[in-house]
This record gives structure tokens, C-alpha cells and sequence, in this order.
């Protein structure tokens, strides 16, 4: 903005490369992230949170990248709070991976679905051609990438799964793949339950040890 306004046919330009760049801090994050994890130097932090927040957030930072693809993202919600004992960083971080590799790996416009249900899973959806069965085993290990060749190599290192189930371990969560096929892939993060208490200005060690494992 230094310059002045950009016309407006300079704007479709500098959303790819806002795009692009990102795509770039994302590789290098998952990288210096997966050498932490490596060597222990991930810790998380719970706090007793609404994990409809989470999600929330996370759909809102990937709707530009789902416009741009001409893809859309729904969200669906419960009514009632879905209190979670979670690290927000981490589960941010986690939840942004699946909803990039959803964006990614998809047939024409992308269409990906994120719910929520009652208990404390959140579910990432999307119409790809599913995973090939010759990685479906190893999607969560290091630098495995699940390309089909419907949809040919996709720009990625093939740390996001490992790291996603690697910081869900460290809050006690689960991430899991639980189904794939032609119709489309599904992945899900399932919390641990916590004692009901009030979410407000409560963290998860104040709250009486509200981790329940």
C-alpha cells in the first residue's frame, strides 16, 4: 500500500502470490516443526477452550485460498459449546493442515466439509479420489505424500499428517484417517472428554484437572 492502490487488474496477480508465499511459509514451518517433535521440543500448554472457536478460526484463514481455487468450505457447528482441554496453537496448526491437504488434494474445484460432533471430533472432509492404497498405511509417516494420478504431485513436503498426529499426541487427542475412497477422503481429530465446568476464564489445570484421559 506504500505505492498507492493497485489497479484492479494487478489484484488476481498479488492473490496468487499472497497465496503462494504463504504456501511457502507453510513448507518451512512444517519443516522446522517436524525437527522439534523430533527432539521432544514441542510442548503444549492446555486450556480449557471451545473447540468450536477453533474450527471456526481455522475455516475463516482458509476461505481466501478456497475462493481462489473457485472451491468453497462448510462448516458445521453444535449449538452448545464443545469444551475441549487443548493447546490452541497446536490445534490451529493441526486443523490448518488438514484443511490445506483437503484444498489440495481434490478434483476440480475443491469442496470440503468441517464439522464438529458431540464428542469433541472434529471431522475435515473432501471430494478427492481418495488415498492410493499403496501409502493408505503410511500417511502418517515423514515425507509420505498420497498424489493420485487423477490429480498428479502436489506441492507439499509430506510432513503435514505426521506432524498433525504428532501434536495431537501431545494434547492427548487422536488424529486418524477414517475413510478413503473414490468418493472422497476423511480425516478426524478426537479430544479426550473433560469435567463439566464453566469454559470462561478457566484453564485446564485451574479447573480441577479437567483432562480426562
Amino acid at each position: 500500500g506504500s505505492l498507492g492502490a493497485a489497479p484492479d487488474r494487478w489484484l488476481p496477480v498479488l492473490d496468487t502470490i499472497t497465496v503462494k508465499v504463504d504456501e511457502l511459509n507453510a513448507i518451512v514451518d512444517n519443516l522446522l516443526t517436524a525437527a522439534r517433535a523430533e527432539n521432544d521440543g514441542v510442548t503444549a500448554v492446555a486450556t480449557l477452550i471451545d473447540l468450536r472457536d477453533l474450527v471456526a478460526e481455522a475455516v475463516t484463514r482458509h476461505a481466501p485460498r478456497a475462493e481462489l481455487l473457485n472451491g468453497t468450505i462448510s462448516l458445521v457447528l453444535p449449538h452448545e459449546p464443545v469444551p475441549v482441554a487443548a493447546d490452541r496453537a497446536l490445534t490451529a496448526r493441526i486443523l490448518d493442515n488438514l484443511i490445506n491437504n483437503a484444498l489440495t488434494y481434490s478434483i476440480g474445484p475443491p469442496r470440503v466439509r468441517v464439522h464438529i460432533d458431540s464428542e469433541r471430533t472434529v471431522s475435515v472432509e473432501d471430494r478427492g479420489p481418495g488415498i492410493p492404497d499403496k501409502v493408505r498405511d503410511r500417511v502418517f509417516e515423514r515425507f509420505v505424500r498420497a498424489d493420485h494420478p487423477q490429480i498428479g504431485p502436489r506441492q507439499g513436503t509430506g510432513l503435514g499428517l505426521y506432524i498433525g498426529r504428532e501434536l495431537a499426541a501431545r494434547q492427548d487427542a487422536l488424529l486418524s484417517l477414517a475413510r478413503t475412497g473414490p468418493q472422497g477422503t476423511v480425516f478426524t481429530l478426537a479430544f479426550p472428554p473433560v469435567h463439566q465446568v464453566t469454559l470462561e476464564g478457566r484453564t485446564a489445570t485451574e479447573a480441577s484437572s479437567a483432562t480426562v484421559a
